[in-house]
């Protein structure tokens, strides 16, 4: 099955029992940072400052990303990659959402008296595929594509290791991530962007968190 980043992320970040996005926030915001990686990736977006430039503004025919991409276009260079961040955060999840839907990979289902919304997940296969991918990678030392070195780079700062590998030591992870990051990008406007986002993501996984404590 072929998945965008920010998919592969809600994917791995669903609970297959309640059908609800564990850290729901934090994975709005991985996947909000994820498209625009995808972006970078594209050669549709580059880093001027911390400003975000779009180089080409054609759809890709990928929802979750021409719709943040559009908006990258229509704002210009009013909003630094922090701020993008925290404005695409449902223009990338909602897409990627119902991309899956329309994959195949989940079905929305409405319960209970409360019509409460879940997420009924059909794509066991494919996460559990993703998981062994993102193990040897992150806990066995393999060298990763540059796909999958971008999925380790925004779990990890996203705060998302617990949900996507619990029983990993974490320390360990903490000291693949930073071999990754500082090895494994060909190209300088990638790595730059990169670091950006990294920082960004890791403000916002901390805020995420101490909110979520101070209210328990």
């Amino acid at each position: 099955m072929d998945l965008t980043l920010g998919e592969q992320l809600l994917l791995l970040t669903l609970d297959a029992d309640s059908g609800r996005f564990r850290h729901q926030l934090q994975t709005e915001y991985a996947a909000s940072a994820a498209a625009l990686l995808e972006l970078a990736l594209a050669d549709r977006i580059r880093l001027e400052g911390d400003r975000v430039l779009v180089r080409d503004a054609a759809p890709l025919g990928v929802p979750g990303l021409d719709g943040p991409l559009e908006q990258l276009a229509q704002q210009g260079e009013k909003d630094d990659l922090h701020r993008w961040i925290f404005a695409l955060r449902r223009p990338a999840f909602d897409p990627a959402l119902r991309a899956l839907a329309d994959k195949g990979a989940l079905r929305e289902e409405r319960k209970g008296a409360l019509r409460r919304t879940r997420y009924e997940l059909l794509a066991g296969e494919t996460v559990a595929a993703t998981r062994e991918r993102l193990a040897a990678v992150a806990t066995r030392g393999e060298e990763p594509d540059e796909r999958t070195a971008c999925l380790v780079v925004l779990i990890h700062h996203g705060g998302l290791w617990e949900t996507v590998l619990p029983d990993a030591d974490q320390e360990a992870l903490a000291r693949r991530v930073t071999e990754i990051t500082q090895g494994h990008w060909a190209h300088p406007a990638l790595q730059q962007i990169t670091d950006s986002i990294v920082t960004t993501l890791s403000s916002f996984a901390s805020t995420t968190t101490a909110t979520i404590i101070v209210n328990s």
